[in-house]
């Protein structure tokens, strides 16, 4: 399972499947990423609230992708 450490704590988190084939996703231009607040499904049924940038979406999913403490990139 993925984590990732913010404000000191360390998170536990999943990857739900987007739920439509890669050919139905589309992507923001390069550089041009809204900056969203996103709730991240963690474990055991909660969500974390992150900084994050929505880089691509489908129908029915926006992947989000944010650094955590040690600069390390995490796409949900």
């Amino acid at each position: 399972m993925a984590s990732f450490a913010l404000d000191g704590s360390t998170y536990e988190y999943l990857r739900p499947d987007p739920g439509h084939p890669a050919d139905e996703t589309r992507s923001w231009e390069y550089g041009n990423y809204p900056k969203v607040m996103a709730s991240v499904p963690l474990a055991g049924g909660a969500t974390g609230d992150v900084y994050a940038v929505a880089e691509r979406w489908n129908h029915s999913y926006v992947f989000v992708a944010w650094g955590d403490d040690g600069d390390h990139k995490h796409l949900v």
